[in-house]
Protein backbone atom coordinates (compact mmCIF):
# COMPACT_ATOMS: atom_id res chain seq x y z
CA UNK A 1 0.00 0.00 0.00
CA UNK A 2 2.81 2.37 0.90
CA UNK A 3 4.53 1.76 -2.50
CA UNK A 4 1.35 2.70 -4.42
CA UNK A 5 0.96 5.93 -2.43
CA UNK A 6 4.60 6.87 -3.06
CA UNK A 7 4.22 6.36 -6.81
CA UNK A 8 1.14 8.58 -6.93
CA UNK A 9 2.97 11.38 -5.10
CA UNK A 10 5.91 11.17 -7.49
CA UNK A 11 3.53 11.62 -10.44
CA UNK A 12 1.97 14.68 -8.79
CA UNK A 13 5.42 16.25 -8.24
CA UNK A 14 6.22 15.77 -11.92
CA UNK A 15 3.03 17.63 -12.83
CA UNK A 16 4.03 20.45 -10.48
CA UNK A 17 7.27 20.97 -12.43
CA UNK A 18 5.21 21.55 -15.56
CA UNK A 19 3.22 24.42 -14.04
CA UNK A 20 4.28 28.09 -14.27
CA UNK A 21 6.87 29.17 -11.67
CA UNK A 22 4.34 31.56 -10.06
CA UNK A 23 1.93 28.67 -9.20
CA UNK A 24 4.53 26.01 -8.41
CA UNK A 25 5.32 27.03 -4.81
CA UNK A 26 1.69 26.86 -3.55
CA UNK A 27 1.12 23.37 -4.96
CA UNK A 28 4.47 22.17 -3.57
CA UNK A 29 3.51 23.19 -0.02
CA UNK A 30 0.22 21.32 -0.32
CA UNK A 31 1.91 18.17 -1.58
CA UNK A 32 4.49 18.33 1.21
CA UNK A 33 1.73 18.33 3.84
CA UNK A 34 0.10 15.37 2.12
CA UNK A 35 3.43 13.47 2.18
CA UNK A 36 3.82 13.98 5.90
CA UNK A 37 0.28 12.80 6.65
CA UNK A 38 0.61 9.74 4.42
CA UNK A 39 3.99 8.81 5.92
CA UNK A 40 2.73 9.02 9.51
CA UNK A 41 -0.46 7.08 8.86
CA UNK A 42 1.37 4.40 6.91
CA UNK A 43 4.05 4.01 9.57
CA UNK A 44 1.34 3.46 12.20
CA UNK A 45 -0.33 0.89 9.97
CA UNK A 46 2.79 -1.21 9.44
CA UNK A 47 4.07 -1.18 13.04
CA UNK A 48 3.67 -4.63 14.61
CA UNK A 49 1.12 -4.94 17.39
CA UNK A 50 2.20 -5.86 20.93
CA UNK A 51 1.27 -9.46 20.26
CA UNK A 52 3.14 -9.53 16.94
CA UNK A 53 6.34 -7.95 18.25
CA UNK A 54 9.21 -10.39 18.29
CA UNK A 55 10.72 -11.27 21.68
CA UNK A 56 14.28 -10.17 22.47
CA UNK A 57 16.88 -12.78 21.63
CA UNK A 58 17.81 -13.30 25.29
CA UNK A 59 14.21 -13.63 26.51
CA UNK A 60 13.39 -16.95 28.18
CA UNK A 61 10.16 -18.70 27.34
CA UNK A 62 7.82 -19.15 30.31
CA UNK A 63 6.90 -22.76 31.09
CA UNK A 64 3.49 -23.73 29.84
CA UNK A 65 0.87 -24.38 32.51
CA UNK A 66 -0.50 -27.82 31.77
CA UNK A 67 -2.51 -30.43 33.61
CA UNK A 68 0.76 -32.31 34.15
CA UNK A 69 2.34 -29.63 36.38
CA UNK A 70 -0.76 -28.41 38.26
CA UNK A 71 -1.31 -30.24 41.55
CA UNK A 72 -4.84 -31.47 42.10
CA UNK A 73 -5.64 -32.31 45.71
CA UNK A 74 -6.96 -35.86 46.14
CA UNK A 75 -10.59 -36.35 47.16
CA UNK A 76 -10.48 -40.04 48.10
CA UNK A 77 -8.04 -42.37 49.84
CA UNK A 78 -7.50 -44.18 46.52
CA UNK A 79 -6.50 -40.92 44.81
CA UNK A 80 -4.19 -40.12 47.70
CA UNK A 81 -2.44 -43.49 47.42
CA UNK A 82 -1.98 -42.96 43.68
CA UNK A 83 -0.01 -39.71 44.12
CA UNK A 84 3.68 -39.61 43.23
CA UNK A 85 6.18 -38.77 46.00
CA UNK A 86 6.55 -35.29 44.48
CA UNK A 87 2.83 -34.62 44.68
CA UNK A 88 2.57 -36.11 48.15
CA UNK A 89 4.98 -33.38 49.23
CA UNK A 90 2.39 -30.82 48.05
CA UNK A 91 -0.47 -32.45 49.92
CA UNK A 92 -1.72 -31.06 53.24
CA UNK A 93 -0.89 -33.50 56.03
CA UNK A 94 -4.34 -32.90 57.51
CA UNK A 95 -6.01 -33.89 54.23
CA UNK A 96 -3.82 -37.01 54.04
CA UNK A 97 -4.85 -38.04 57.54
CA UNK A 98 -8.54 -37.39 56.99
CA UNK A 99 -8.65 -39.30 53.71
CA UNK A 100 -7.10 -42.32 55.45
CA UNK A 101 -10.03 -42.22 57.90
CA UNK A 102 -12.74 -42.40 55.23
CA UNK A 103 -15.15 -45.32 55.42
CA UNK A 104 -13.97 -46.48 58.84
CA UNK A 105 -16.08 -47.13 61.91
CA UNK A 106 -16.25 -43.83 63.77
CA UNK A 107 -15.94 -41.76 60.58
CA UNK A 108 -19.48 -42.27 59.29
CA UNK A 109 -20.21 -38.52 59.45
CA UNK A 110 -16.76 -37.44 58.29
CA UNK A 111 -16.91 -34.06 56.54
CA UNK A 112 -13.43 -33.40 55.17
CA UNK A 113 -14.08 -29.92 53.78
CA UNK A 114 -15.66 -28.91 57.08
CA UNK A 115 -12.69 -30.29 59.02
CA UNK A 116 -10.21 -28.38 56.86
CA UNK A 117 -12.24 -25.18 57.26
CA UNK A 118 -12.14 -25.63 61.04
CA UNK A 119 -8.37 -26.11 60.91
CA UNK A 120 -7.93 -22.93 58.87
CA UNK A 121 -10.09 -21.02 61.36
CA UNK A 122 -8.09 -22.38 64.29
CA UNK A 123 -4.83 -21.46 62.56
CA UNK A 124 -6.05 -17.87 62.25
CA UNK A 125 -6.88 -17.72 65.95
CA UNK A 126 -3.54 -19.27 66.89
CA UNK A 127 -1.63 -16.77 64.77
CA UNK A 128 -3.39 -13.85 66.45
CA UNK A 129 -2.71 -15.19 69.96
CA UNK A 130 0.92 -16.07 69.25
CA UNK A 131 1.66 -12.63 67.81
CA UNK A 132 -0.34 -10.83 70.50
CA UNK A 133 1.76 -12.47 73.23
CA UNK A 134 5.11 -12.20 71.45
CA UNK A 135 6.16 -9.57 73.98
CA UNK A 136 6.56 -12.41 76.48
CA UNK A 137 9.41 -13.87 74.46
CA UNK A 138 10.99 -10.50 73.72
CA UNK A 139 10.90 -9.55 77.40
CA UNK A 140 12.64 -12.74 78.52
CA UNK A 141 14.06 -14.85 75.66
CA UNK A 142 16.17 -16.84 78.13
CA UNK A 143 12.98 -18.39 79.44
CA UNK A 144 12.66 -20.07 76.02
CA UNK A 145 16.39 -20.86 75.65
CA UNK A 146 16.71 -17.87 73.30
CA UNK A 147 14.67 -19.76 70.71
CA UNK A 148 11.59 -18.04 69.33
CA UNK A 149 10.40 -21.35 67.90
CA UNK A 150 10.05 -22.74 71.43
CA UNK A 151 7.88 -19.80 72.39
CA UNK A 152 5.71 -20.17 69.26
CA UNK A 153 5.15 -23.92 69.64
CA UNK A 154 4.56 -23.62 73.40
CA UNK A 155 1.87 -21.02 72.72
CA UNK A 156 0.37 -23.11 69.93
CA UNK A 157 -0.07 -26.16 72.16
CA UNK A 158 -1.35 -24.08 75.09
CA UNK A 159 -3.93 -22.18 73.05
CA UNK A 160 -5.01 -25.36 71.26
CA UNK A 161 -5.79 -26.99 74.60
CA UNK A 162 -7.17 -23.97 76.46
CA UNK A 163 -9.20 -22.26 73.73
CA UNK A 164 -10.09 -25.17 71.43
CA UNK A 165 -10.40 -27.63 74.34
CA UNK A 166 -8.41 -30.34 72.53
CA UNK A 167 -7.44 -33.10 74.98
CA UNK A 168 -6.38 -36.72 75.24
CA UNK A 169 -9.29 -39.14 75.07
CA UNK A 170 -9.70 -40.39 78.65
CA UNK A 171 -11.37 -43.56 77.35
CA UNK A 172 -8.23 -44.62 75.47
CA UNK A 173 -5.00 -46.06 76.87
CA UNK A 174 -1.78 -47.39 75.36
CA UNK A 175 -2.21 -50.48 77.49
CA UNK A 176 -5.61 -51.51 76.13
CA UNK A 177 -5.97 -54.13 73.37
CA UNK A 178 -5.86 -53.03 69.72
CA UNK A 179 -9.46 -54.22 69.32
CA UNK A 180 -10.54 -51.44 71.69
CA UNK A 181 -7.97 -48.74 70.88
CA UNK A 182 -8.63 -48.86 67.12
CA UNK A 183 -12.36 -49.52 67.30
CA UNK A 184 -13.22 -45.84 66.72
CA UNK A 185 -11.36 -44.00 63.94
CA UNK A 186 -12.19 -40.71 65.62
CA UNK A 187 -9.73 -41.58 68.39
CA UNK A 188 -6.77 -42.23 66.11
CA UNK A 189 -7.39 -39.76 63.26
CA UNK A 190 -7.71 -35.99 63.61
CA UNK A 191 -11.44 -35.84 62.80
CA UNK A 192 -12.13 -36.85 66.41
CA UNK A 193 -10.59 -33.59 67.66
CA UNK A 194 -12.35 -31.45 65.06
CA UNK A 195 -15.77 -32.66 66.20
CA UNK A 196 -17.67 -31.73 69.36
CA UNK A 197 -15.72 -34.11 71.64
CA UNK A 198 -12.33 -32.52 70.82
CA UNK A 199 -10.69 -35.80 71.94
CA UNK A 200 -7.64 -37.48 70.42
CA UNK A 201 -4.72 -39.78 71.24
CA UNK A 202 -0.95 -39.83 70.82
CA UNK A 203 -1.58 -41.04 67.26
CA UNK A 204 -3.68 -38.02 66.30
CA UNK A 205 -2.84 -35.05 68.55
CA UNK A 206 0.71 -34.65 67.13
CA UNK A 207 -0.69 -34.77 63.58
CA UNK A 208 -3.08 -31.96 64.44
CA UNK A 209 -0.20 -29.95 65.94
CA UNK A 210 1.91 -30.45 62.79
CA UNK A 211 -1.01 -29.52 60.50
CA UNK A 212 -1.63 -26.27 62.39
CA UNK A 213 2.08 -25.42 62.67
CA UNK A 214 2.55 -25.81 58.92
CA UNK A 215 -0.42 -23.54 58.29
CA UNK A 216 1.54 -20.91 60.21
CA UNK A 217 4.66 -21.57 58.16
CA UNK A 218 6.58 -23.34 60.94
CA UNK A 219 9.21 -26.02 60.09
CA UNK A 220 7.56 -28.83 62.05
CA UNK A 221 7.83 -32.54 61.25
CA UNK A 222 6.04 -35.69 62.38
CA UNK A 223 8.10 -38.30 64.26
CA UNK A 224 7.20 -41.80 65.45
CA UNK A 225 8.44 -43.88 68.36
CA UNK A 226 7.22 -47.34 69.28
CA UNK A 227 3.44 -47.04 69.89
CA UNK A 228 3.76 -43.26 70.04
CA UNK A 229 3.90 -40.17 67.83
CA UNK A 230 5.29 -36.70 68.50
CA UNK A 231 6.30 -33.56 66.60
CA UNK A 232 9.65 -31.89 66.00
CA UNK A 233 10.73 -28.35 65.19
CA UNK A 234 13.78 -28.26 62.92
CA UNK A 235 14.73 -25.08 61.04
CA UNK A 236 18.37 -26.03 60.55
CA UNK A 237 19.40 -23.93 63.53
CA UNK A 238 17.11 -24.99 66.37
CA UNK A 239 15.84 -28.56 66.78
CA UNK A 240 13.59 -29.75 69.59
CA UNK A 241 10.87 -32.34 70.14
CA UNK A 242 7.30 -31.34 70.91
CA UNK A 243 5.19 -33.52 73.21
CA UNK A 244 1.55 -32.46 73.14
CA UNK A 245 -0.35 -35.64 74.10
CA UNK A 246 0.09 -34.97 77.81
CA UNK A 247 -2.45 -33.30 80.04
CA UNK A 248 -0.83 -29.86 80.23
CA UNK A 249 1.15 -27.61 77.92
CA UNK A 250 4.01 -28.53 75.64
CA UNK A 251 6.76 -30.77 77.05
CA UNK A 252 10.15 -31.17 75.40
CA UNK A 253 11.85 -34.56 75.59
CA UNK A 254 15.22 -35.54 74.03
CA UNK A 255 15.32 -38.38 71.49
CA UNK A 256 16.76 -40.76 74.10
CA UNK A 257 13.56 -40.45 76.14
CA UNK A 258 11.61 -42.20 73.38
CA UNK A 259 14.12 -45.05 73.18
CA UNK A 260 12.61 -46.43 76.38
CA UNK A 261 9.16 -44.80 76.54
CA UNK A 262 6.42 -45.78 76.05
CA UNK A 263 8.07 -49.02 74.85
CA UNK A 264 11.76 -49.92 74.36
CA UNK A 265 13.27 -49.40 70.90
CA UNK A 266 16.25 -51.28 69.51
CA UNK A 267 18.66 -50.03 66.86
CA UNK A 268 17.19 -52.58 64.46
CA UNK A 269 13.71 -51.15 65.00
CA UNK A 270 15.02 -47.67 64.29
CA UNK A 271 16.52 -48.88 61.01
CA UNK A 272 13.52 -50.96 59.95
CA UNK A 273 10.57 -48.81 61.05
CA UNK A 274 12.09 -45.32 60.81
CA UNK A 275 11.63 -44.53 64.49
CA UNK A 276 12.91 -41.19 65.86
CA UNK A 277 13.52 -39.64 62.43
CA UNK A 278 11.67 -36.72 60.89
CA UNK A 279 9.27 -38.29 58.42
CA UNK A 280 9.01 -37.49 54.73
CA UNK A 281 5.52 -36.99 53.21
CA UNK A 282 5.60 -40.57 51.86
CA UNK A 283 6.51 -41.89 55.31
CA UNK A 284 3.74 -39.80 56.88
CA UNK A 285 1.27 -41.48 54.54
CA UNK A 286 2.72 -44.88 55.46
CA UNK A 287 2.07 -44.15 59.15
CA UNK A 288 -1.54 -43.16 58.44
CA UNK A 289 -2.03 -46.29 56.36
CA UNK A 290 -0.72 -48.39 59.26
CA UNK A 291 -3.43 -46.89 61.44
CA UNK A 292 -6.06 -47.42 58.74
CA UNK A 293 -4.99 -51.03 58.29
CA UNK A 294 -5.40 -51.84 61.98
CA UNK A 295 -8.82 -50.12 62.06
CA UNK A 296 -9.90 -52.24 59.10
CA UNK A 297 -8.48 -55.40 60.67
CA UNK A 298 -10.28 -55.04 64.00
CA UNK A 299 -13.49 -54.38 62.06
CA UNK A 300 -13.10 -57.72 60.30
CA UNK A 301 -12.40 -56.23 56.85
CA UNK A 302 -9.45 -58.49 56.09
CA UNK A 303 -9.29 -58.12 52.29
CA UNK A 304 -9.20 -54.33 52.54
CA UNK A 305 -6.56 -54.63 55.24
CA UNK A 306 -4.28 -56.55 52.90
CA UNK A 307 -4.68 -53.99 50.12
CA UNK A 308 -3.77 -51.14 52.46
CA UNK A 309 -0.77 -53.07 53.80
CA UNK A 310 0.50 -53.71 50.28
CA UNK A 311 0.43 -49.97 49.59
CA UNK A 312 2.12 -49.28 52.91
CA UNK A 313 4.94 -51.66 52.05
CA UNK A 314 5.49 -49.77 48.78
CA UNK A 315 6.05 -46.62 50.82
CA UNK A 316 8.03 -48.23 53.65
CA UNK A 317 9.42 -51.54 52.29
CA UNK A 318 11.47 -52.40 55.38
CA UNK A 319 8.56 -52.14 57.82
CA UNK A 320 7.41 -55.27 59.62
CA UNK A 321 4.28 -53.58 60.92
CA UNK A 322 2.42 -54.07 57.64
CA UNK A 323 2.99 -57.83 57.64
CA UNK A 324 0.47 -58.63 60.38
CA UNK A 325 -2.25 -58.98 57.74
CA UNK A 326 -0.56 -61.92 55.98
Amino acid sequence: MMIKQTCKLQILFEKVKAKPRSQRWLVTIGLTVVCVVVTLSTAGAVQPTHQEASAPENAQALPAVTAANVFKAPTTCAELCALSPGNLAKCDIALMNLLCAEGLRGSETLNISGCLATLDSWAGHLKNEIERNLYRYRADPGRFQNCEGRYRMGMLVTVLKQDMKVHYDDERSNDEPAEAFFADAGSVFINGMLGPRRAGTCGSIPVLVVALARRLGYPVKLVIARSHTFARWDDGKDRFNIEASNGGGMIEHPDDHYRTWPKPITEEMIAVEGYLKSLSPSEELAVFLQTRAVCLFVSGRKDETKRVCRKGLELLPSSKLFKFAY
